[in-house]
């Protein structure tokens, strides 16, 4: 095995990592288990992995972990590289709108939690003046 396929294997094992992470996220925006008093580092990660995702979406058009495994693959052997999502080709038997499907759920629930975040923080900052006029 060459340091392209290594390389390329190292790439699915992340991918496959921030998939999960994404969907573990995703789960805790919908079951209301995503509390934002306190960012712990597993929601920052999720939520830096939801707007990479976004403006990889926006601006390419692709994944850019997809992207990046399909270029070491091809530096190694061009016949391993493959085309479409990492879903439609790791999980050949899930329909390509299930795979569509998904990823548009899990961008709602995204920015289901980057607004959660967001109105936390504007209470937060709203809160502050109120708080040391309490104080004085």
């Amino acid at each position: 095995m060459g340091i392209a396929e290594t390389a390329a294997t190292t790439i699915v094992v992340i991918h496959a990592s921030v998939i999960a992470l994404d969907i573990g996220g995703s789960i805790a925006v919908v079951a209301n288990r995503f509390h934002v008093a306190r960012l712990r580092w597993w929601q920052c990660l999720y939520l830096s992995i939801v707007f990479i995702k976004s403006l990889s979406l926006l601006l390419i058009d692709a994944c850019p972990l997809t992207i990046a495994e399909n270029y070491c693959r091809r530096l190694g052997q061009v016949d391993t590289s493959y085309g479409g999502t990492f879903f439609s080709h790791y999980l050949p038997r899930i329909p390509t709108e299930v795979d569509l499907v998904l990823t548009c759920l899990l961008m709602l629930a995204g920015f289901v939690a980057v607004l959660r975040v967001g109105h936390q923080q504007i209470e937060t900052c709203l809160a502050a003046p109120h708080n040391k006029r309490a104080d004085r």
